[in-house]
């Protein structure tokens, strides 16, 4: 069939009835020049269109008939192929009645009896169907009501060809050039294993997919090819850390991922090869709950290479209670995959402190910056435990006595050389987790920790009292250091007091450790060095001299100090390295009242002979009465400065240090008192005793329980090194934190009066205190001339010296005055401070 008859027979019954024929042909034959023009295009059409519709008179009617004839031909503008135009006329043209012309002027526009009759083989004409389906509200509207199709004014034309017509030849125009679905099913198996092919070829990951497949077909794909792409993207992390260097969790990962794409490569291939999948919707029905699974391998392995493999081990031990059945059961899988190496980890630790295999997995960690400086002198085990990074499977608590497990291990087997224990110790315990590993990280390991913890730390308290004497070095750190032994230090200040007054760069080392071994001597600190077992106690102590610059005599640069090696130099805080020196700062504060009163019972000694020989001179007059009246008042005043420097010494050494000792002691003896069943009490304000806790159970109850044996171990509970090394710092810290020592701005009181800290202030009372005995002794000195000037009878020399004596009276009377104002603003403060304790020294110090 011909293009142009084809086309004249239907625009005759579509155009108006005045159009002549002549006309009607010429524009037939216009509008085939521009259908088979190399260059057509819709938009030349309108031009003719207006130069035709001018050739008659304007009518709403004739409006509406060359709108129909311009959608019509806009449609079949849209077919490239001559043969496609020629089938769409010929389906067209069947619509079309028989008649020729039809006068549509004899059509009524309202509802009448013949229409409603011929209403059933009505059919608008006025839009020639395009290529791909179109939905509108216009196209609705003309199908769907139809009383609107009856007595709409498009003039609707009945055909009695309509029932003539099958659904597929009205269909078959839709999907001329769309590729069938049978080609479609045979390319996506290729792309659904990630590998390209001629129909949908992979660009960059991503698939393209090609015009010509309709719109449900491309929204199908679009889902189904969500799965190649997976598939893709977890192949190439497969691929990259299949063989790179990474930790045996993120490599158990990585196999239990090849597993699953080779799981779904086996499945295409026989979900295809079985001939089962018919349709595209039967295909993506078959690969759902394969996507489903890819999609949360893909959300497992996010950010895989910047994280850890513990990371990934916590995050699927809270994917394993989620809700979705598929998701539990895949991270359930993975982590039981990946636990299983986790538990190698804790083993190593637990048994041989090993970290050396952990690839920074680990909630514990090596830290050699915590090392000391000298290697002969370590201060700390380079271990250090990361709280944030433990796993929620495993509690915080016992997360911690696994830290100190393996630290103590380390401890006991490279510090304190107890190897042939710790091997046993191993070898035990390695049994024991290697039975266990195939229940994993449960119960029944946690007791087992439990057990293992309780063990070690008894038996490292026991080899740090017995065999490095831990608690006798305690108590000399405390006698010595802290002046809690006073003959001591009197002996020591006694034997060394004459080389302590000579120019401190000129002081004799070996005479200083000579006299420190003869003050031990003829101490309460003799039994140290007479006990074999203890001599190592004593031998660490050492007299140093600090270095102050030019012009400093022994008595401002001397000090103790106490040398700890291994180990308990890792669990007491001894002059370590860029430290604070917590026990030379108290020695030195302290030093101070022992020297103030060592210079006070040399001068008043010498005060009282000077007394005496006055008064034996021969001719006792009034001038001798007067001298030894005044050299007796001002002993008074000494008195008062001797009483102010005792009753601060005797504060600090009994009420700060003592106090703080006694409860650092106290915890340490705490769980010895516990072995011989006695209770754990304490005190309340109002002073009830009470018990501190609950009541512990009586083990002799358990002796039938099958966990006798390990219960051994909790009877008593010792506290670990670590604790250990917690309870001395927190003694010094609670001794320095005291605001009579405190020297930190964030803890300085300053007074109210003084406008000074407290230690500034009784800094410089223990200073006049000092300046009173030096001008005491000028006081003696001159004194004792004038004794000497009157024995022999020279009464003109001993008139010169009473002008002397005079003036340092004088001088004493000013010191004294200073110090007493001083006193007075420094109990002031106290008064003032609101403690009730520092109220109470106030008052002590009147």
């Amino acid at each position: 069939m011909e293009l142009e008859p084809s086309l004249f027979r239907i625009l005759e019954a579509l155009a108006p009835q005045l159009l002549s024929q002549a006309h009607l042909q010429a524009f037939v034959s216009d509008v085939v020049k521009l259908l088979q023009s190399s260059t057509k295009s819709a938009a030349q059409l309108n031009p003719l269109i207006n130069f035709y519709k001018s050739q008659l008179p304007d009518s709403p009617e004739t409006t509406i008939m060359w709108h129909k004839i311009e959608k019509f031909l806009d449609a079949l503008f849209g077919i490239q192929n001559t043969d496609d135009m020629v089938k769409y006329l010929s389906v067209f043209q069947s619509l079309i009645p028989s008649n020729d012309r039809t006068i549509i002027g004899q059509t009524s526009n309202g509802l009448n009896m013949e229409n409603l009759a011929n209403h059933e083989h009505l059919l608008s004409p006025v839009r020639a169907p395009s290529i791909y389906t179109e939905a509108s509200f216009e196209n609705m509207d003309r199908f769907s009501e139809r009383k609107s199709m009856i007595s709409s004014p498009n003039r609707y034309i009945p055909s009695s060809t309509y029932s003539s017509v099958t659904l597929r030849q009205l269909s078959n125009p839709y999907y001329v050039n769309t590729i069938p679905e049978e080609d479609i099913l045979k390319y996506v198996s290729y792309t659904l294993l990630a590998t390209t092919s001629a129909l949908f070829p992979f660009d960059h990951e991503q698939i393209q997919i090609p015009s010509k497949i309709p719109n449900f077909e491309s929204g199908l794909l679009h889902s189904i090819f969500e799965a190649g792409l997976l598939y893709q993207n977890l192949g190439y992390k497969v691929e990259k850390f299949r063989t790179s260097n990474i930790s045996p969790m993120k490599k158990a990962l990585i196999i239990d991922i090849s597993e699953e794409l080779q799981n779904y490569t086996a499945f295409v291939n026989n979900l295809i090869s079985s001939g089962s999948v018919v349709s595209l919707k039967s295909l993506y029905r078959e690969l759902y709950e394969n996507i489903i699974r890819l999609r949360i391998y893909c959300r497992f392995t996010e950010h895989f290479e910047e994280l850890s493999g513990d990371i990934f081990l916590i995050e699927l031990d809270i994917f394993k209670s989620h809700g979705d059945l598929t998701i539990r059961k895949i991270a359930t899988d993975l982590f039981n995959s990946m636990v299983s190496l986790y538990y190698e980890y804790l083993m190593n630790w637990l048994t041989k402190g090993l970290l050396q295999a952990t690839y920074g997995e680990f909630f514990i960690a090596t830290n050699t910056d915590l090392n000391g400086v000298d290697n002969d002198l370590i201060y700390h085990i380079p271990i250090e435990f990361d709280q944030e990074r433990v796993p929620a499977f495993i509690p915080k608590k016992l997360a911690y006595k696994i830290f100190m497990i393996g630290k103590s291990y380390i401890f006991l087997e490279k510090y304190c050389k107890e190897v042939q224990w710790t091997n046993e110790f191993s070898k035990r315990y390695y049994v024991l987790y290697q039975s266990n590993s195939y229940r994993g990280i449960s119960t029944d390991f946690f007791e087992i920790i439990k057990d293992q913890y309780s063990e070690i730390i008894n038996y490292t308290n026991r080899v740090l009292d017995q065999k490095f004497h831990y608690k006798d070095v305690v108590f000399a750190l405390k006698d010595i250091l802290l002046m809690g032994k006073s003959d001591f230090m009197d002996t020591l200040i006694e034997k060394a007091s004459d080389i302590l007054a000579t120019p401190s760069d000129s002081l004799p080392n070996y005479k200083l450790t000579r006299f420190l071994q003869e003050a031990v001597q003829l101490s309460s600190l003799r039994h140290l060095m007479n006990n074999s077992r203890t001599t190592s106690v004593i031998n660490g102590l050492d007299a140093r001299v600090l270095d102050l610059g030019h012009g400093s005599v022994g008595w401002d640069v001397f000090t103790l100090d106490y040398i700890l090696y291994p180990p308990l130099s890792l669990i007491l805080n001894i002059n370590r390295p860029f430290g604070r020196k917590e026990y030379l700062r108290i020695f030195n504060f302290l030093w101070r009242f022992k020297k103030n009163n060592y210079f006070y019972q040399k001068e008043m000694l010498k005060s009282n002979d000077i007394i005496r020989s006055f008064k034996k001179i021969r001719g006792y007059n009034p001038l001798i009465r007067d001298i030894t009246n005044k050299l007796s008042r001002i002993s008074i005043l000494r008195t008062q400065f001797q009483q102010f420097n005792s009753k601060m010494e005797s504060y600090y050494l009994n009420c700060i240090i003592e106090e703080n000792f006694k409860e650092m002691t106290g915890k340490l003896n705490s769980t010895e008192n516990k072995t011989q069943n006695q209770f754990d009490l304490i005190r309340l304000k109002d002073g009830t005793v009470e018990l501190n806790g609950i009541l512990p159970p009586k083990f002799n109850v358990l002796v039938n329980s099958p966990r006798s044996i390990p219960q051994k171990y909790r009877v008593e509970k010792e506290l670990n090194i670590d604790e250990l090394e917690s309870l001395h710092n927190v003694f010094l810290t609670n001794i320095l934190s005291h605001k009579l020592f405190a020297t930190n701005v964030s803890e300085i009181k300053v007074g109210d009066y003084s406008g000074q800290p407290y230690p500034t202030s009784l800094v410089l009372l223990l200073n006049s205190v000092y300046e009173f005995i030096k001008v005491y002794g000028s006081l003696n000195k001159i004194s004792y001339e004038i004794f000497i000037k009157m024995n022999l009878n020279d009464h003109e020399a001993s008139n010169g010296l009473l002008g002397n004596l005079n003036a340092i009276l004088k001088e004493v009377v000013i010191q004294y005055k200073s110090f007493k104002d001083r006193l007075f603003i420094f109990r002031a403060d106290l008064r003032n401070d609101g403690d009730e304790e520092l109220f109470l020294l106030s008052k002590l110090l009147r």
